[in-house]
């Protein structure tokens, strides 16, 4: 900012130059609403008991994994938000290549938030549970291209009421 040379017009009347620069950080606009995809487990069917049956006898509960489409609007990029509801033990989700997922169990009123945009893992009182992540999940690339994405869900749950949120926020570009 410079100040109007004295005795101008401009000076006369109360005004000053201003020059400024901006530079952009994120080249994206981010569209106010979300487009979002719930999916729920699938427990897989149970066979049969298959004779001789040998002792002692044990059994491991898992699920299937369940696929949904997510259509992604936009320009750019966007980000995923993948919130867990519990109960569900080791829940995962894969789309596009890129694993999310939790280690250990969520309790039945238990909801964790990954979240592709701040990169942060979150349970729904705020506090951080990153710690909780699997070694598989990159937080780097919870992105998706505009377009239709399928999304895997798996996580093993004895009530089948586990299920996964999973949200895209619409970019497009400016400037």
């Amino acid at each position: 900012m410079s100040p109007p040379t004295p005795g101008t017009y401009l000076a006369r009347r109360g005004f000053a130059e201003i020059i400024a620069e901006f530079r952009v950080l994120d080249p994206l606009v981010y569209d106010p609403v979300s487009t979002a995809l719930s999916i729920s487990v699938v427990p897989k069917s149970l066979g049969g008991i298959i004779a001789p049956v040998i002792t002692p006898v044990t059994t491991t509960l898992t699920s299937d994994t369940s696929y949904r489409v997510l259509s992604v609007t936009g320009e750019g990029p966007a980000p995923l938000a993948v919130t867990f509801h519990g109960p569900a033990t080791n829940p995962k989700i894969l789309v596009g290549g890129v694993e999310v997922g939790l280690t250990g169990s969520l309790a039945y009123d238990e909801d964790v938030t990954v979240d592709g945009r701040s990169r942060t893992v979150t349970l729904s009182d705020g506090s951080s549970v990153a710690t909780r992540l699997s070694r598989d999940s990159r937080l780097d690339r919870l992105i998706v291209d505009p377009g239709e994405h399928e999304i895997g869900f798996t996580a093993t749950d004895r009530t089948g009421t586990a299920r996964v949120t999973v949200e895209a926020t619409p970019t497009h570009y400016h400037l």
